[in-house]
């Protein structure tokens, strides 16, 4: 629903493999005697899972981006600044640590986090293909579109092609799942460069979309 807050919660095991831990769907509070409440069901939700990053929407209800800040403290949170729904093809995720923000291509991010989960690198629990939560998730990815568009240069006229990404309907933990994917990568890398660890994060070409045997959950949901 558009006034729900929606949180995705991903970690990586040991042995490097990446499990979708939990989806949650939280009401937005309304009304003077439930304000703020939203955000501390918000809070506790996170808090089962001691987060070491935390990435949410530039817009996210106002104040709710500091009081999360404050809470966990600068260098865990950080506001994503979604650049124009016209792709660059940029694929690096820009955090900048002064300001607390991490900007990004949405398009090629969406591409990177749906070819992760694609190509099976996202592990989900046991029972999720009947999962009410993993519906909703899959039906948000499936609201979201990839396309190109024509364009014409104005001074040239000459004729090109723009990358787009749009929506058809609700894409919230599609979303959402795009952030916790920003993050996931961003401790990959400081934990290869900290531990001068051998082994190359993977970065998917943004234009390669995998497409190995589906999940029954994928199958059955188009995914």
């Amino acid at each position: 629903m558009e006034n729900n807050h929606h949180i995705v919660t991903m970690g990586m095991r040991d042995n490097g493999e990446i499990d979708m831990l939990n989806l949650k769907e939280i009401p937005r509070s309304k009304g003077i005697e439930h304000i703020e409440e939203d955000i501390n069901y918000v809070i506790q939700d996170l808090n089962i899972y001691n987060p070491d990053i935390i990435i949410v929407d530039k817009g996210f209800n106002g104040n709710y981006n500091d009081i999360l800040m404050k809470y966990y403290g600068e260098g865990r949170v950080y506001s994503c600044v979604v650049r124009s729904a016209k792709s660059n093809g940029d694929p690096i995720a820009h955090f900048n640590t002064s300001d607390s923000t991490v900007t990004i291509d949405k398009l090629t991010q969406n591409i990177i986090a749906l070819s992760n989960m694609k190509r099976g690198s996202i592990k989900f629990w046991r029972g999720a293909d009947h999962d009410q939560d993993i519906a909703l998730f899959c039906r948000h990815w499936s609201n979201v579109i990839f396309r190109t568009d024509e364009t014409e240069d104005s001074d040239t006229h000459e004729i090109g092609t723009q990358q787009v990404i749009s929506r058809k309907g609700a894409d919230h933990y599609a979303q959402s799942m795009v952030y916790a994917n920003l993050g996931l990568n961003k401790l990959m890398k400081e934990y290869s460069t900290t531990r001068n660890h051998n082994t190359e994060v993977s970065v998917i070409n943004a234009e390669d979309i995998i497409r190995p045997e589906k999940t029954i959950f994928q199958d059955e949901y188009g995914l």
